[in-house]
Formats: C-alpha cells, structure tokens, sequence
C-alpha cells in the first residue's frame, strides 16, 4: 500500500517521468535475441557461455564429438589442483624422454614445483610438464585418466572422453574427444582456481628446477597480443583436431566463456566470439529499474 504523500497519482506521475527519461537507465538495454546477433566462426563447433550463469548465448553444433588436443589439459590442471599443493616437489620421471613437443624441457631426475609445472602447461602447453603432474598425482597416466573421466562425469561433460593427460594423438583404439559445450562446463569449473586463469592469462615466463637451469615460457595464444581482442584460454593443435580453444574474457571478472573445435582461422574466431559474445552478454533481458521502483514501493510484486 502506498500512504500520505505517496498517493497513487503521485506515484504515477513519478513513474510517466522515469519512462520518458528511460534511455539513461538499465530499461534503455533492450533484450536482444542470439538470432539478434550475427556470429560467424570458420570453427566447426562453437560456444559462448555466461560465465556466472552457465546460459549459453550462442552455439554452433555445441554438441558434436571432435578430438580437443590440448584444451585436455585444462582437466589435468584441474585435477592437479585438486590434488597436490603448488609448493609441492614433483620429481620429473623418465617417461618424459618420450613426450612429444611441445615441450618445456624438463629434465629426468630434476625436481620442480607443482605450480612451476602447472606454469609450463598452461602458458607453453607444455606435454612434459602434463605427463609429470599425470605420475605425481595417480602414478600412472593411465591411472590419472581413469580419474580424469570420473571428473569429467561429475561435471556433467557426458559428451568426453580421455585418453591421456596431454591431448597428443595416440595409437589407443579408444577414441578420445569431447564438444565445446563439454569444454565450457569445464572452464566454467576451472574459474573456482584464480591460478590457472591467471597463469593462461600470461603471454610469458620463466621457471626453473633444482638444477637451476631457467627455462622460457612463451603462450601459444598470439590472441593476448591483439589489444581488445583477446582471450585468456588453452589452445590446441594436432592435424586432426585442427585448432581448438577455451578461455574466458577476463581473468579477474570474466563474464562470458568461449569454446571452439575445429577451426581453420583460430584468431579470427576468437575475436568474433569475444566481440560478438559481449554484445549478447550485456544484452541479456534484465529487470528494469521501473519495474523494481513498482515492486520497490508496493505496486508491483
């Protein structure tokens, strides 16, 4: 009910006056469709997420099976925070003899932090530094991808399945793959680790080991060097799965998650996704400041 001076003509007036001045407030957003807003990728499947609310803006065959090349890798820097502390002394083994590049060049018997590790394979995606957390957590990377799948059920990515902890090709007869609504999922998880955000925000670094030798970290997202057009994220490449990406807009406020498989013209596709995908992001319907005036003094529930 409204009393004394607030009488319903009064409120009324009020209300005719915030409706003629309604450009300069949040009612001025009108509520635009994703058919509202073109979006072109060469990427054959391809999604954009609200970071906060998991709602998908835009998608493009989000749940089609395609290999993830290292975006994979993002589940293993998940699982490695879950389970080791990054101060704690990883012992490199000798099965990274055997990693194809990229590489960060760790050497055999040499001890590194987690963190360090966790360093190497998100800026420079590095394979040895995935295959030394995969034996430091589980033992064995067959193990650490058993624990890998069971992550992924948890986290609703029906559409996955790992192979491996680095995303490399494999002569296993098991498939691995997963879809870019699957990959959102993920990042959308991954946020809770300021951590790894912020170290995929990196464009380099440098760590190094108990035997001192610096080693040089430098991204494989060349998006970080193009001023407003950029993306935080793990990318991936293999001749199948051709390029991949998942990343999100900002590593300290990040607002819309992009994930995309299968491209031929990765940058171009980020920087239709981040530009395209903030425009839907900041168009999404929202209550109007009159509407809650209404419901604010009685009028309205």
């Amino acid at each position: 009910m409204v009393h004394g001076p607030w009488s319903k003509i009064n409120v009324c007036l009020l209300v005719a006056a915030l409706l003629l001045n309604v450009d300069t407030t949040e009612a001025a957003v009108k509520p635009v469709k994703p058919a509202d807003v073109a979006v072109h990728v060469d990427a054959l499947s391809a999604v954009i997420m609200d970071a906060s609310t998991g709602k998908v803006l835009f998608a493009k065959s989000p749940d089609t099976r395609l290999e993830p090349a290292s975006t994979v890798k993002l589940m293993t820097a998940v699982l490695a925070m879950e389970n080791l502390g990054l101060d704690d002394v990883i012992t490199a083994p000798g099965s990274i003899k055997l990693v194809q590049p990229t590489y960060a060049g760790l050497k055999p018997g040499v001890t590194y932090k987690a963190g360090d590790l966790l360093t190497a394979m998100m800026i420079k995606s590095a394979n040895d530094a995935s295959v030394a957390i995969a034996e430091a957590v589980a033992g064995n990377e067959d193990e650490f991808t058993a624990m890998m799948n069971e992550k992924a059920a948890a986290l609703g990515m029906n559409d996955t399945n790992f192979i491996n902890s680095t995303g490399l090709p494999s002569r296993k007869k098991e498939k691995q793959y997963t879809t870019a609504r699957d990959l959102a999922r993920l990042m959308a998880y991954a946020m809770k680790y300021p951590f790894l955000v912020g170290e995929m925000s990196k464009k380099d670094d440098r760590i190094s080991g108990s035997d001192g030798i610096d080693l040089y970290l430098k991204t494989h997202n060349k998006s970080l060097h193009r001023t407003g057009h950029h993306l935080m994220g793990k990318t991936g490449y293999t001749r199948k799965a051709k390029r991949t990406f998942v990343g999100v807009d900002s590593p300290t406020h990040p607002r819309i998650i992009v994930a995309l498989l299968k491209s031929d013209s990765l940058w171009k596709d980020i920087s239709e996704l981040r530009t395209k995908g903030l425009i839907l992001y900041s168009r999404q319907e929202k209550p109007g400041v009159v509407a809650e005036f209404l419901g604010a003094i009685g009028l309205r529930k």
